[in-house]
């Protein structure tokens, strides 16, 4: 009989030097919160340090050294849509991953120590999270991607405010955005903006002037040109033609 929830148990441990050997038929997921040290899982030998996190298939024997002492978050779980071998992901503090965790932790204790629907949510959020994640992309660009998102309505915010959000120098910032998503974090989120546009124009009756402020356009004549430019329509062209009632 299949269990009723995908996640068995979430932890948070204290302190701590090392972890022996060891191997389970869960998935497993550790994201290191302190610490410095090496990790074995089968034959690799991998470096964690804080932010990093392990997804570990089942079956896999893994054991853990600091130099020091370490603390982690970690969590079971039976299934998962993802490629059953070890997977290191590096510098994820302060994102979305390390919130969805912090998150599912805290909803775990609440419900008594037990997995309940609330956490399975959770979860599967995590685990799109992380599959959507590529490998080789610098994290700075998936944490500004974030940002430009969750700033979509707000015209005051620059992507040097992004920048200093993501701890990033902002050439570099720039340098290494374009390098992984082949576009500018300006030609990133214009894209968002315009995307957002147009469902707003598709769905309601909201003034075109008053779509342009909801979408983070101070001026909407400024909208108006660029998305003519973008669409090949004026916005009210636009509506008319996907928004007939």
């Amino acid at each position: 009989m299949a269990p009723p929830f995908n996640l068995l148990r979430i932890w948070q441990t204290g302190p701590m030097a090392s972890f022996p050997a060891h191997a389970h038929d869960l998935w497993e997921a550790v994201f290191y919160l302190s610490g410095e040290g090496v990790v074995s899982v089968g034959d690799e030998r991998l470096a964690f340090e804080p932010g990093a996190l392990l997804l570990t298939p089942p079956r896999l024997a893994h054991q853990e050294k600091a130099k020091k002492t370490y603390s982690n978050l970690g969590l079971r779980f039976y299934r998962a849509d993802l490629p059953r071998k070890p997977r290191l992901m590096t510098h994820l503090l302060g994102s979305n991953i390390e919130d969805l965790l912090r998150l599912l932790h805290r909803e775990f204790l609440l419900n008594g120590q037990k997995p309940g629907e609330s956490c399975d949510h959770l979860l599967a959020v995590f685990l799109s999270q992380v599959s959507r994640a590529p490998l080789g992309r610098r994290p700075t660009t998936e944490r500004l991607k974030h940002l430009l998102v969750d700033h979509i309505h707000d015209h005051a915010f620059t992507i040097r405010d992004g920048a200093r959000r993501c701890g990033a120098p902002y050439r570099t910032l720039l340098e290494a955005f374009r390098a992984d998503e082949g576009r500018t974090p300006m030609e990133f989120l214009i894209e968002l903006r315009l995307n957002e546009g147009k469902s707003l124009l598709e769905t309601t009756g909201v003034p075109v002037a008053e779509v342009a402020r909801m979408i983070g356009f101070e001026d909407p004549y400024y909208f108006s040109r660029l998305f003519r430019r973008k669409v090949g329509l004026t916005p009210s062209a636009y509506r008319r033609r996907n928004n007939p009632a």
